[in-house]
């Protein structure tokens, strides 16, 4: 690309830094909802750890469209820096408050607050605990249409072991009732999670990657309805739980020495689509290769199973001793447009340096388009989240250093755009 141009493009579409978040902001891909949107408040609110003179803990940062302003509130007790720890956001129907789950990476309990006023972050009641929950991480708050919450979470019994379970609230937070098991495979297990209408969808893996080594981890999907509190498989079909692999419906079952991971899943036409990734020789490469791929169920059964793009040839972190040899960008699918992905990807910079790019990708045609957004980083662009606000909608993460996840310094970063 033709230099000048490059940075006029770069002019109009790179962002503005977020004030008054702080330089330590993070959030992982595996939580939902990390942020919430009212349009009658014109607000939209996200779920972070971030520095404080303390130390690292659970944030919200609130963003007021109209004044253009951001602001953010403590919300937890404990200081661990670590990007898995981020607050997700739940507004209470009935009364438009804020409520507030979290824990730390593999912490000691879910943990919930809810805010003084509704739809305000400024200021939270007591600390409340669900309890009974132990050893938990990526606590997912939804709520269905008769009141009921649903938190689920994972449990982590053992080193490389992890089970999935959910709690009930029947009084609107108040109280929760004593948790069910929902999903367990005996290895590590990750769910990403999204509700349509009374049900929530989940992509699933049966592995870890890279902890469970050996195993070519596979991506499925389940749905689970809130009000009969019943599970499916993609086809209707009622499963008992606690789940495991084998009663779930397959996505994607990598082969040779191939394996995957878990990104997204959104709805078109109330049916689920993914994204996934797929490590091309994985399992003997050591992750070296990153490729991001896409399926969607047309009712009957999960097609348009391609590739996108490889995303990444390398690691994310930048020290010398690389632990996490699958993380990518995280790419999403837009909120407003489940034909639009945001997906960061390495492109060289003008230092001949590979580094994660904002790319925008159209996926409404047989032909896929994809578009380059920032140009000339440093440093790498990852996790982006879109919102369904008119301003700042499109936001992400900007690694200035990220040797691991409890070794970062990283900034928010954020853009209106046009889908």
């Amino acid at each position: 690309m033709n230099p000048f141009l490059n940075s006029i493009l770069y002019s109009l579409l790179i962002t503005k830094e977020v004030t008054g978040v702080g330089d330590t902001l993070a959030y992982t891909w595996f939580g939902r909802p990390n942020y919430a949107y009212s349009e009658t408040a014109n607000k939209y609110w996200i779920g972070s750890t971030k520095n404080t003179p303390d130390g690292t803990t659970q944030h919200i940062t609130e963003y007021d469209i109209t004044e253009n302003v951001y602001s953010s509130t403590k919300l937890g007790t404990k200081y661990v820096k670590d990007d898995h720890n981020q607050a997700q956001i739940l507004i209470r129907e009935s009364d438009g408050r804020l409520i507030v789950f979290y824990t730390e990476h593999v912490g000691l309990t879910v943990r919930y607050r809810v805010s003084t006023n509704p739809l305000d972050s400024s200021s939270f009641g007591n600390e409340e605990i669900i309890s009974d929950s132990p050893a938990s991480s990526y606590a997912s708050p939804y709520q269905a249409s008769n009141g009921d919450i649903f938190v689920f979470w994972r449990y982590t019994p053992g080193t490389i072991q992890e089970e999935w379970y959910y709690s009930k609230s029947t009084d609107e937070g108040i109280t929760f009732l004593a948790p069910i098991k929902l999903y367990e495979t005996g290895r590590r297990a990750y769910l990403i999670t999204n509700q349509l209408d009374d049900t929530i969808h989940f992509i699933a893996n049966d592995a870890h990657p890279q902890i469970n080594y050996s195993v070519n981890a596979s991506v499925y999907h389940f749905k689970f309805d809130l009000i009969n509190e019943v599970a499916y498989d993609s086809y209707d079909n009622v499963i008992v739980l606690p789940l495991i692999p084998s009663v779930i419906t397959p996505i994607y079952t990598p082969i040779n020495y191939d394996t995957s991971w878990i990104l997204d899943i959104t709805f078109k036409n109330n049916l689920p689509r993914v994204l996934y990734l797929n490590y091309p020789d994985g399992l003997t490469s050591d992750y070296l290769n990153k490729e991001l791929w896409f399926a969607e169920f047309n009712g009957t059964q999960w097609i348009n199973k391609q590739k996108i793009a490889t995303v990444m040839i390398g690691y994310i972190e930048t020290d010398e001793t690389i632990g996490e040899l699958a993380y990518t960008g995280a790419s999403r699918f837009s909120v407003s447009n489940p034909d639009i992905i945001w997906m960061p990807k390495q492109v060289l910079n003008e230092e001949n340096k590979l580094v994660l790019e904002i790319h925008k990708v159209d996926i409404s045609t047989p032909i896929i388009f994809i578009k380059q957004l920032t140009f000339n980083s440093a440093v790498n662009n990852w996790r982006p989240i879109s919102l369904d606000s008119s301003k700042n909608n499109l936001l992400w993460l900007r690694n200035n250093v990220y040797n691991s996840f409890q070794d970062y310094d990283i900034t928010l970063m954020t853009t209106t755009i046009n889908v």
